[in-house]
């Protein structure tokens, strides 16, 4: 497996940059047997390529900055990431937008500050980031959250991610050892903070808190601030101009590692007062250093310390206070917060966060091997514009009937459980539901998915999975019955699919196909049309997909309907027009027709069997007792598991 990393924009001193630098490190270090391509901005400097390696470094056309540029070139116009995509098995973005790819893609978020604290973000830039955000996470085949606080969230804002995402912790490893050599880097005892010059990171309710400090007899501590100004001048000079003793408050700015060692080991106390964070990677380096510590009550951190006693509300300066003081006079409370974090963060390594991160990887990757990811994604699209509401339900159950002529109903129980794989919009599911127990809808889409559990709500029984054919996410001999209707002809391999869903049921439950025919039973001037329409198909399918939609329906009401709507009046002086072009549609409706022509030339994957072929996979899968549906559409199948 070749496992791309998107470090766009580069970030070296911020969390994001701590995040996947430290997580390549682990990873190459514990995995063998995977290739890793490390995907630069055009603006990456030298020490970018001596940390990953220029082995493994390919330089993009998108720059770090300034954003205003480097989204549309990494959705639009730079395709340096896509020209890889046959050797890239799963590519990890780190940053919003994902850039322009069609294979599988793993998204880590860090937090949703731009939807929790809109006010303090320029509402215009603001909203057109939220779309750009939007887009990618519907992108992305999995997210990884670094907290449940960031995944709560993320669900919170965008339900539709609901069912993708993983919570996987952030770790820790010291970046530099402290040899002593470095003499104290600020004579006096100090409270110190760590956080980029931001609102959100509360100094000012921190610096309100240190001024009431000072009126106390017995307080000697100054307050460092580490951290780079990322507001504007004015907001820094504001901060500034809060302090009572300006002489008493340290801005030091971006340190580098080795300073920030020694100016933890000196501490005597760590304040984190943040309003807002996604995790808060501090705490794991305090708690390294052995440094006591204070933070704010906000959820993450109640979520990664759970110590009540260490904390404060941010945005009380009495209550900052009254905690600091608490902890700098009562040594026993620091010590036991301290025990608590070591006890609280053992298990935060970044070996660990390594190997969660590979297995995601790895089952991403197998979700989808038998699985062609540009199909996917266009049926995903398709069924957005498609998403049978408009189909009637006198037509629907028509054309529910033509695919389950011979269906066994009969053999199914009241608590019978089964699946529905490839379900696109649920349209056959909605039959299907109200006589079973419980249904499993089945996509590899996860717009698929996101429909059919908008059609599907009325039923509590259907439950959604978004799983490739070779990964159905239920136990082997566990359904009653199943049915794809449409779908294998679309993966890379009809009978490895076949044998996936074989294996999901139990012995003598019914599995029902629909598989695109090969012609056999048509006239050879039938074949000859279809030769030169496959061919308009290919030249179609890999057009971008406005296109795409657009020649579906020119098709659709071109040659579609008027063909269908002859063949109609055909029908009805005496003719037989079994064999006519698109006879099959003389009574559908346009909508449907929309439908299937977008379905028939949109896709670039398209594998056509005949009746022999589809019965000897179906019984070298084990099925026996296998049967065809006698007219259109061909092939519709249905076996009994043996």
């Amino acid at each position: 497996m070749n496992i791309g990393f998107v470090i766009i924009p580069y970030q070296h001193y911020s969390g994001v940059g701590e995040y996947y630098r430290n997580l390549f490190k682990h990873l190459i270090e514990i995995d063998k047997e995977n290739q890793y391509t490390v995907f630069l901005p055009s603006d990456a400097g030298e020490e970018a390529f001596r940390f990953f390696g220029p082995e493994r470094c390919v330089v993009t056309k998108i720059p770090s900055s300034p954003s205003i540029i480097r989204y549309p070139k990494a959705i639009l116009l730079d395709d340096t990431i896509e020209k890889h995509r046959p050797r890239i098995d799963v590519l990890h973005c780190f940053s919003f937008p994902i850039p322009k790819f069609t294979g599988r893609v793993m998204l880590t978020v860090h937090d949703f500050k731009e939807n929790d604290l809109k006010e303090i973000f320029n509402p215009i830039k603001n909203t057109i980031r939220k779309k750009f955000v939007s887009k990618s996470l519907r992108r992305a085949d999995h997210i990884i959250a670094v907290s449940n606080f960031t995944m709560n969230r993320l669900i919170h804002h965008y339900p539709f991610c609901d069912g993708k995402v993983s919570r996987i912790y952030h770790g820790f490893s010291n970046r530099i050892s402290y040899d002593g050599s470095i003499p104290r880097l600020h004579s006096k005892p100090y409270i110190l903070t760590i956080g980029h010059i931001v609102s959100h990171k509360n100094h000012r309710n921190l610096i309100l808190a240190f001024n009431k400090l000072l009126d106390r007899p017995d307080f000697e501590h100054d307050l460092v601030i580490i951290g780079r100004n990322y507001s504007s001048q004015s907001f820094f000079d504001s901060l500034k101009s809060l302090c009572k003793k300006p002489e008493r408050v340290i801005f030091t700015g971006a340190v580098s590692d080795s300073r920030l060692t020694a100016y933890y080991k000196h501490a005597a106390l760590f304040v984190f007062p943040s309003l807002y964070e996604g995790f808060g990677i501090p705490l794991l380096e305090v708690s390294f250093h052995k440094v006591p510590f204070v933070v704010s009550n906000i959820e993450v951190f109640k979520e990664l310390l759970a110590f009540p006693e260490a904390q404060f509300d941010p945005n009380d300066p009495d209550d900052i206070a009254t905690v600091i003081h608490k902890h700098l006079a009562n040594p026993s409370l620091r010590q036991e917060t301290l025990d608590w974090a070591a006890m609280r963060f053992s298990s935060f390594s970044w070996t660990n966060t390594a190997k969660e991160t590979l297995q995601l990887y790895e089952e991403l990757e197998e979700s989808q091997r038998n699985v062609d990811p540009l199909v996917v994604r266009d049926f995903g699209l398709e069924w957005l514009h498609f998403d049978q509401s408009k189909l009637s339900h006198r037509e629907r159950e028509e054309i529910f009937s033509e695919y389950f002529a011979n269906f066994p109903w009969r053999n199914l129980h009241k608590n019978a459980i089964g699946f529905d794989l490839g379900c696109g919009t649920g349209r056959w599911a909605a039959m299907i539901a109200p006589r079973v127990a419980e249904l499993h809808c089945i996509d590899p889409s996860l717009n698929a998915i996101n429909i059919a559990r908008k059609n599907l709500a009325a039923f509590k029984n259907c439950k959604f999975h978004q799983a490739g054919v070779d990964n159905i996410p239920l136990p082997d001999n566990y359904a009653d019955f199943a049915y794809s209707l449409g779908v294998l002809h679309h993966v890379p391999d009809a009978f490895q699919g076949i044998q996936s869903c074989v294996k999901k049921l139990k012995p003598g439950a019914p599995l029902l196909l629909y598989i695109y025919y090969a012609l056999e039973n048509r006239p050879t001037i039938y074949k000859r049309l279809w030769i030169l329409s496959d061919l308009l198909r290919k030249f179609i399918a890999v057009l971008p997909y406005p296109f795409k939609y657009l020649a579906g329906k020119v098709i659709a009401f071109l040659f579609y309907w008027p063909m269908a709507r002859v063949n109609s009046i055909l029908e009805k002086i005496g003719i037989n027009v079994d064999n006519y072009p698109l006879s099959f549609y003389r009574n559908r409706s346009i909508y449907v027709m929309q439908t299937d022509a977008l379905d028939r030339f949109g896709t670039r994957l398209e594998k056509r069997f005949t009746k022999e072929e589809i019965k000897m996979m179906m019984e070298e899968a084990g099925l026996q007792d296998i049967r065809f549906n006698e007219g259109p559409p061909y092939w519709v199948a249905v076996g009994t598991k043996k």
